[in-house]
């Protein structure tokens, strides 16, 4: 049986608790996972449905502090090692390098993880620096799921992402320097105006990089995204069924 965990910083801690408490009675996972979510963006993407919002550097050292409240609310009722524990956002390492430090501290020595416990932090390839990859490794991190999304300029530009092509390089580079060679890279196919020799032209240079995980998603059209709303005011027509397919 496998049991995931989601910390989503939702009431007081002590009611947090007691919802966790509940969810596990009678449960004796054989396999237990934590989910941590991280709400900052730089900005918000017109694909996504998440919940995040733009951060101002104002508000992180609050989050890490509740994050540390609700962490340590929740830990008595984990009764299994976690083998895996993931860190989503948002965008986590949009977190200034001391805070990224405290939120991964809290989760190490708060959780019990399993030896050899997987951890992944997702990343945007353009808030990854020298100093962010060396703090995920300090703190435990192994593996990081990088959004690429796509190695098209146009596309990027669809979908309102703000790194450009090369800063994927890049930043696995500096992900390899500081120790961490478990990297997962997300691509999106079925963006307007994509071609199948464009989607080609992504997986050759997403498997050019090196990494040992491919992670490939059709976009969604999900409901009051940007996305939507624009694609409902006919400013581009979705992909065809068939050449998604």
């Amino acid at each position: 049986m496998a049991t995931a965990l989601t910390i989503a910083g939702q009431g007081s801690p002590d009611a947090y608790a007691m919802r966790v408490d509940q969810a596990l009675a009678g449960i004796t996972p054989q396999f237990a996972g934590a989910y941590v979510h991280v709400p900052f963006c730089f900005h918000k993407c017109h694909y996504c449905d998440f919940y995040s919002f733009v951060d101002t550097q104002d508000r992180q050292e609050a989050y890490a502090a509740r994050a540390d409240q609700e962490l340590a609310a929740m830990a008595p009722w984990v009764h299994a090692p976690l083998h895996t524990v993931f860190v989503g956002g948002g965008t986590p390492t949009l977190l200034r390098p001391p805070v990224l430090r405290a939120v991964l501290n809290s989760i190490r020595t708060r959780l019990p993880l399993a030896p050899g416990a997987e951890w992944t932090v997702e990343a945007n390839p353009e808030t990854v620096t020298a100093e962010v990859a060396c703090a995920l490794v300090e703190s435990g991190v192994n593996r990081v799921s990088l959004g690429a999304q796509s190695f098209n300029e146009r596309h990027l530009k669809t979908l309102e992402r703000w790194h450009d092509p090369a800063s994927v390089a890049r930043a696995i580079g500096f992900l390899r320097a500081a120790g961490i060679e478990r990297i997962n890279v997300d691509l999106i196919f079925g963006i307007p105006g994509g071609t199948l020799a464009d989607w080609e032209s992504d997986l050759r240079q997403a498997l050019a990089l090196g990494t040992d995980h491919l992670s490939c998603y059709g976009l969604t059209y999900e409901a009051n995204t940007a996305m939507t709303v624009r694609m409902e005011r006919g400013e581009f027509e979705p992909c065809d069924d068939g050449l998604e397919a």
